[in-house]
């Protein structure tokens, strides 16, 4: 059994390999899935903005409802670059392919991991937004606490987030396993990702980081350069995906 781990450089080269002939599908899937998951993230906003209670709930409610629809289209959008990599003809309607194949398990699947990651960052939030106005009241509203709490709120952004990632990252690679096998159980999917991840997971954020770089060009081309930036990194998680089930 081969047991070889390829390089970061290595899997980039397959990546940009399998997207030769299927840019277009790639560009056009990643301009629906981009708009998708703005309207996601910008729904609950939009309907619940108002600042009672009743409006709060209902917006933390939705926001984790609507969490759990982008999760299905991570994984529909996993699958286009996924069938790239194998040498497939990918679809753009693959991209709803888990909303109309056992979106039940997908979405038990992820409930578990968007969940405690959910919980995290509403704690953090709650801190941010409630806690701290009890510790600075407005008449010790000098510049000194304002900055101070400026800071805290920074730190607290960033341990929420650092939790989040090591709560997700076992289950990195759960998506592609419930892509290919669609009959395994949630649990059995996420047991199964963690397996794969076992002693991978600093290999997996080298890979992810080291789009950094390019994520910043992206950024300064006004978006137009993810259109090229996000297929050339799932697809190399693609890759990533297919070395640890020794398939390349």
């Amino acid at each position: 059994m081969n047991m070889k781990k390829r390089k970061s450089s290595e899997l980039k080269k397959y990546s940009r390999e399998a997207m030769v002939g299927r840019y277009g599908v790639l560009a056009g899937s990643t301009v629906i899935y981009l708009l998708l998951s703005v309207f996601c993230s910008m729904m609950p906003a939009l309907v619940f903005s108002g600042d009672d209670l009743f409006n709060i709930i209902l917006f933390y409610i939705t926001t984790f409802l609507f969490l759990l629809l982008v999760n299905l289209l991570n994984v529909g959008y996993a699958r286009i670059c996924l069938t790239c990599m194998r040498g497939g003809k990918p679809s753009v309607g693959d991209l709803l392919h888990t909303f109309f194949h056992h979106p039940d398990r997908y979405l038990l699947m992820y409930l578990i991991p968007t969940g405690i990651s959910f919980a995290i960052s509403l704690a953090a939030d709650f801190f941010s937004t409630y806690g701290l106005n009890h510790l600075f009241t407005p008449a010790k509203d000098t510049y000194d606490t304002v900055v101070f709490s400026m800071l805290c709120i920074l730190a607290v952004s960033a341990l929420s987030g650092l939790l989040s990632l090591l709560v997700l990252l076992p289950f990195s690679m759960a998506g592609y396993v419930m892509l290919d096998t669609p009959d395994l159980g949630p649990l059995q999917a996420l047991r199964e990702s963690s397996r794969l991840m076992k002693r991978n997971k600093l290999r997996y954020l080298y890979l992810t980081f080291s789009f950094f770089g390019i994520y910043l060009l992206g950024s300064c081309s006004c978006g137009i350069g993810f259109l090229w930036v996000m297929p050339y990194m799932e697809t190399t998680i693609s890759a990533f995906y297919l070395d640890l089930k020794e398939e390349l």
